[in-house]
């Protein structure tokens, strides 16, 4: 992946232990940070960029192709994934993926497709699977224990959407009883969807209430919130007092979550004096999107003359010079700058406008249609 992958986030940082392909001593948002501090999935990581690699390599006629389904993935990632678990799912599911593409799906033996043929010959000699055992975890929470509801709730959360449906019973048992890691498991099904319908505004609810009865999960998850605008306006100082009492309740993510938020503190306050660009690619809006107007042309940011090249073809996506928001890409330009930006996309328009920071105003908007440059200096 190198910063073609998960870098769109990334700040200084001291060295973490394990190889991600990124650059580990600049991760600062929640996604980089675990990678970079759980080795299985650095190791994944590793892996998915090889084989993406392999893939571009073996299958050039379809470039353009590929890059749109890695962002789109890459999209998905940031905005669902935000536990451990879902993160090593997302990654099983892209590698496996890739590993289709480059044709390395294992086909069955002569002896498997010869015992599948003889089954459906002959259906009557076919038996149902016994049920499943039933774990003690799960008798256990069936029998009334409460702590033993929570724990299934939360498992059964980690699953497929069948059981998701499931632990929302299990979790809201529990949380009729004041049990805050149920309050904050269901905060985040909420939030993101995950086996109810999405409600962002009930599970900010429940993170906050879960939050502030200091449940550390629910800080650090709120936190996030705060420091990605999920369901409130985006706000670093907010994101940092909840990572800091996460680190007082003993979370093992408060520490680089807290590094993250002083990163973005650090980089208003160096900006305030600056401006903002802000970058959309016809009708949408997401970041992501924006990259489909630079297939084949560049994005270029000076800020107090240093000059940074965002190009698809070097693998430093356009996306990464700043940060998705509501209204498109938001660019962070010094008080001094130069932005660049030429459109390479058939049927949209590239619009560009600059805001000051200090009050909001807009100072200049221009657009651009196929092949065209918008360039502005101060």
């Amino acid at each position: 992946m190198k910063s073609a992958w998960l870098a769109g986030l990334l700040c200084g940082l001291t060295p973490l232990a394990y190889g991600a392909s990124f650059d580990c001593e600049k991760a600062s948002g929640f996604i980089e940070l675990t990678i970079c501090s759980t080795p299985s999935l650095s190791d994944m990581d590793s892996q998915l960029s090889k084989l993406y690699g392999q893939v571009l390599e073996q299958q050039p006629q379809n470039k353009a192709l590929l890059r749109k389904s890695q962002l789109s993935w890459l999209k998905d990632v940031r905005g669902k994934a935000t536990t451990i678990q879902t993160l090593q799912s997302a990654y099983q599911a892209r590698i496996l993926d890739l590993h289709t593409l480059l044709g390395d799906t294992a086909q069955p033996t002569t002896q498997q497709t010869a015992a599948i043929t003889e089954v459906s010959q002959h259906p009557a000699t076919t038996t149902l699977p016994p049920a499943p055992v039933k774990s003690d975890l799960q008798l256990k929470a069936e029998a009334g224990d409460p702590q033993a509801q929570v724990e299934w709730g939360i498992k059964l959360s980690e699953g497929d959407a069948q059981q998701k449906r499931e632990a929302i019973t299990w979790l809201e048992k529990s949380a009729e009883n004041k049990n805050t890691s149920a309050i904050q498991r269901l905060g985040f099904l909420y939030t993101y969807g995950k086996g109810v319908t999405q409600d962002v505004s009930k599970g900010l609810s429940l993170t906050r209430q879960a939050a502030e009865a200091n449940d550390a999960n629910a800080q650090i998850d709120l936190g996030y919130d705060y420091a990605n605008g999920i369901g409130v306006e985006k706000d670093y100082q907010q994101s940092l007092a909840w990572y800091e009492k996460a680190k007082q309740n003993g979370s093992p993510l408060a520490d680089q979550n807290i590094k993250a938020a002083k990163y973005h503190i650090a980089e208003e306050e160096k900006y305030k004096n600056g401006f903002t660009a802000i970058i959309t690619c016809g009708p949408v809006t997401s970041a992501g999107y924006v990259d489909n107007c630079f297939n084949d042309s560049d994005l270029k940011v000076t800020n107090n003359h240093i000059t940074t090249l965002y190009n698809m073809n070097s693998g430093n996506y356009p996306s990464q010079a700043g940060e998705a928001y509501s209204d498109g890409l938001h660019i962070k330009l010094t008080e001094n700058f130069t932005l660049f930006a030429q459109n390479s996309m058939d049927n949209d328009v590239l619009t560009v406008k600059i805001i000051k920071n200090s009050d909001g105003t807009v100072v200049y908007q221009d657009q651009a249609s196929k092949y065209g440059v918008v360039k502005v200096t101060n």
